[in-house]
């Protein structure tokens, strides 16, 4: 059941914490079901929980520092361990059995939540061993720079883990499976440059990784290492690794090529023993025990090697270090293997049984070939020898075949013939020193080939690139587009011929009045290409359909395409101003498309007037067509007027200054008198002169003239009012006359009857002009403030100054109370000086009643 462990115990009296839980405490107890460890326990002893297979849940206090080896072994129902601490500290305990990985699996909670996202703190510097193996429950770690180990099994059997593995650089070892079993984790994985050994099974079981990058730095690749890595499809080992531990790339199934700096294990091979030394690096079928190289040798490989080497790997290059016996002994899907140049024996059955290599290179530091280095190679049709003095062979056996076509350097054909064992052979043919290589980058677009191979007497070679239907030729490696292709071989080459994907580039015009198109065709995939559209006269370019506007313009070819070109007729500004702002404004600025009749015109400022545009033009307004950009300015100028002055009599007086003037000019006339005449009026009735005059419009002032005459203006009554005007004037003249009253009169009349005052008279002889004067009349209204109460009398008209007498009378039962100014005197006299009212108010009468009595 349910156990739930004390923090202490008392026995005879005495209590005593529960500190450990001791080896094998609860070993085999299969019934338990969960697991509650107190805060007193400090260390888990070896196997304290082995065998708890009914064990689902187990929660560990932080107090725990220790769990040691075992203590949980085979727990195959743990799903769930709760841990009352943190990340760093779980850390820093160890976890599991590293003899029995993938005992269980189980979900890791901290403090009662479940961890799946894993951010280790920068408090941790060393990931214990097996601390999270099994952890099923993590999809993602992160490992920070502080933390420069990770121990064995850390992250085993962790498959949750999805993505990218990122690994600091600040870490210096990587223990043994430590991320075994992790096959969710995908992309690359990049080793940190500061690693110098990935231990046994490091990253076996790892099958969703594409790409491995292996640093320099490492000199070691342990046992199983990347075993199970069937997503890897290349490695390359750096040449500063100098051993690879057995099965390291077991199960690596689709491995197509790998880079090897050397091929083979410390021991010497012996004929019974050599059957491969490359195959181990895959795994093997048994071990015998003993020391790591009698592990090599003395394991059964023989025929099933091959099931160990990956179907798919067809080519094996070594780049450093020295070939061992048997390196690729039994590789018989191997078809390419590069050889490093320092090396300078091959030695006893290298190759042997290697039926699927069909050429082999000799490089030119071979100075001898073991004893069936190439027996059994069946498929051998090409042995390419680069030293010039033939290689020592062991007759007999170092090939089974001589159908091979040797080819060795040019004029070493005769000590091939000549030496022991090569002689076998019976085509030996001088070879062009140098190795052109000509090949496809992608076969299923087209192929590669040498169609005139260079010869010892002639270096020119000729390679034809020839695509498939549907395709053409880009270009070679080096960038040359020649096809066919010259070359005069002088080095080592190596020719890529890259094709592409022909496609149909369709371009159209959106109006072909307005412009056509030019660049479409047929091009290869990725091909740079220029589309261009040139528009008619009038017409410009405005875009391509899918909004760009370069012209002409690079496209690169990735599929069928239409481009349609759009454009629109040439649009041009028509600017239209005036000369003077001040003297007028205008109007038809604006932007036309070519062809466009449009009307601009001009608006003379008030008192001003258009004359013409700056192209001599006088219509106004005026119909224009667009043909290109143009301005149009409006002259204007000042309305110009004529004054016309005149004497109405000649003979009486000229006049002077007539003539054309400016709108607003002010300009003088005058009038001239005869002898014997004076100046009367203008024909407007102004009688200034000389007359200054504004000019507002074509005008003709007419200047009279007339004889002399006296004009007399009289009082009637000086006391009443005085006379202006009168004097000396000519005939025809107007003159003022005017009558001035004194205070408290005023004008009647002039002795013509005439009312006006001040009067204008027109001079037509001597005259004489009498006013009249009277005194001032006032009215004074006198009335009753109520009728039924009483009347009042005295209303009417007076002179200024007259003493007249108001009087009220009260009706029956009424008398009379006060005037409306306040005054109670009745009758009443008073003195006219102005229009007055005067209401008299009345009252009811008041009476006494006396009764008395008789006695």
């Amino acid at each position: 059941g349910d156990l739930i462990i004390p923090s202490s115990v008392t026995y005879n009296g005495f209590t005593c914490p529960v500190y450990r839980i001791d080896d094998h405490a609860f070993d085999g107890c299969s019934g338990l079901t969960s697991v509650t460890i107190p805060n007193s326990v400090t260390s888990i002893g070896y196997s304290a929980f082995s065998g708890c297979s009914g064990l689902t849940s187990v929660t560990i206090s932080n107090s725990v520092t220790s769990i040691e080896n075992s203590a949980f072994n085979n727990c195959t129902g743990l799903t769930r361990v709760n841990y009352t601490g943190g990340v760093a500290d779980w850390c820093e305990i160890s976890f599991s059995n590293p003899a029995n990985p993938l005992n269980y699996a189980h979900n890791l909670y901290i403090n009662n939540n479940l961890v799946t996202d894993l951010v280790i703190p920068n408090t941790v510097t060393e990931i214990k061993q097996f601390a999270f193996q099994g952890a099923t429950c993590l999809t993602t770690i992160t490992i920070p720079n502080s933390v420069t180990s990770i121990g064995d099994g850390a992250f085993y059997g962790c498959s949750g883990l999805t993505g990218t593995l990122t690994i600091p650089n600040s870490v210096t070892s990587i223990g043994s499976s430590a991320f075994g079993g992790c096959s969710g984790l995908t992309g690359t994985l990049t080793i940190p440059n500061s690693v110098t050994s990935i231990e046994l099974g490091a990253f076996s079981g790892c099958s969703g990784l594409t790409e491995i990058t292996i640093p320099n730095s490492v000199t070691s690749i342990g046992y199983g290492a990347f075993s199970g890595c069937s997503g890897l499809t290349e490695i390359t080992i750096p040449n500063s690794v100098t051993s690879i531990g057995s099965a390291a790339f077991s199960g690596c199934r689709n491995l197509t090529s790998m880079t090897i700096p050397f091929v083979g294990g410390s021991a010497t091979a012996t004929e019974s023993s050599a059957s491969t030394c490359f195959g181990y690096i895959f795994g093997t079928t048994s071990y015998n025990g003993g020391s790591a190289a009698a592990q090599i040798y003395n394991s059964n490989l023989n025929s099933t090697v091959t099931y160990y080497i990956p179907s798919s790997l067809r080519s094996v290059t070594v780049t450093g270090g020295s070939l061992y016996a048997g390196a690729f002994s039994k590789c018989s899907r191997l078809t390419s293997v590069t050889l490093l140049d320092s090396i300078t024996e091959i030695p006893i059955y290298t190759f042997r049984d290697c039926s699927g290599l069909a050429s082999i290179t000799i490089p030119n530091s071979v100075t001898s070939i073991g004893r069936s280095a190439f027996n059994n190679c069946s498929g051998l049709t090409n042995i390419y020898a680069n030293p010039t003095t033939p290689p020592t062979i062991y007759y007999g056996s170092t090939f089974s075949s001589y159908t091979a076509t040797v080819w060795v350097p040019c004029g070493s054909a005769a000590a091939y013939s000549a030496a022991y064992g090569w002689s076998n052979f019976s085509e030996i043919r001088e070879r062009f020193p140098y190795t052109l290589n000509v090949s496809s980058a992608d076969l299923s677009m087209g192929t590669a080939s040498v169609t005139q191979q260079p010869t010892c007497t002639d270096a020119t070679a000729v390679i034809t690139a020839t695509p498939n239907n549907g395709y053409a030729f880009q270009q070679w490696n080096d960038g040359n587009t020649d096809n066919p292709r010259t070359i005069n071989v002088s080095d080592d080459g190596e020719y890529i011929a890259y094709f592409g994907a022909l496609y149909t580039i369709t371009l159209t015009s959106a109006d072909e009045t307005m412009g056509t198109v030019s660049g479409g065709g047929t091009y290869i995939n990725g091909e740079q290409v220029e589309i261009s559209a040139v528009a008619n006269e009038h017409y410009h370019f405005v875009q391509w359909n899918d909004g760009n506007t370069d012209n002409p313009r690079t496209i690169t070819v990735t599929g069928n395409a239409t481009y349609t070109a759009t454009f629109a007729i040439d649009q041009f500004s028509i600017t239209v101003e005036s000369d003077n702002v001040n003297m007028g404004n205008v109007s038809g600025s604006g932007t036309y498309g070519y062809g466009s009749e449009i009307q601009i015109s001009a608006t003379p400022a008030e008192h001003h007037h258009f004359t013409q545009w700056n192209d001599g033009n006088t219509d106004n307004p005026r119909t224009i067509t667009v043909a290109s950009d143009s301005t149009f300015t409006a002259s204007f100028a000042i309305d110009q007027h004529t004054v016309t002055v005149e004497s109405a009599d000649t003979e009486m007086g000229t006049v002077s200054e007539g003539g054309t003037y400016d709108y607003g000019t002010e300009i003088q006339i005058s009038a001239t008198p005869a002898e014997g005449y004076g100046f009367a009026t203008w024909n407007d009735g102004n009688t200034d002169n000389p007359r200054t005059i504004t000019v507002t419009e074509d005008i003709t002032y007419t200047a009279t003239f007339g004889a002399w005459r006296t004009i007399t203006v009289l009082s009637a009554d000086e006391t009443m009012g005085t006379v202006s005007g009168g004097g000396v004037y000519v005939e025809g003249a107007q003159v003022e006359i005017s009558a001035e009253a004194v205070e408290h009169y005023h004008f009647a009349q002039w002795n013509d009857g005439n009312t006006d005052n001040p009067r204008t008279i027109t001079v037509t002889g001597d005259a004489t002009y009498t006013a009249s004067f009277a005194i001032d009349r006032f009215t004074i209204t006198v009335e009753s403030a109520d009728e039924a109460m009483g009347t009042a009398s005295g209303s009417n008209s007076y002179d200024y100054g007259a003493e007249i007498q108001i009087s009220a009378t009260a009706s029956n039962g009424y008398h009379f109370a006060q005037w409306s100014d306040g005054n109670t005197d009745n009758p009443r006299t008073i003195t006219v000086t102005g229009d007055a009212t005067y209401i008299a108010t009345f009252a009811p009468n008041n009476y006494t009643i006396v009764v008395r009595s008789l006695n």
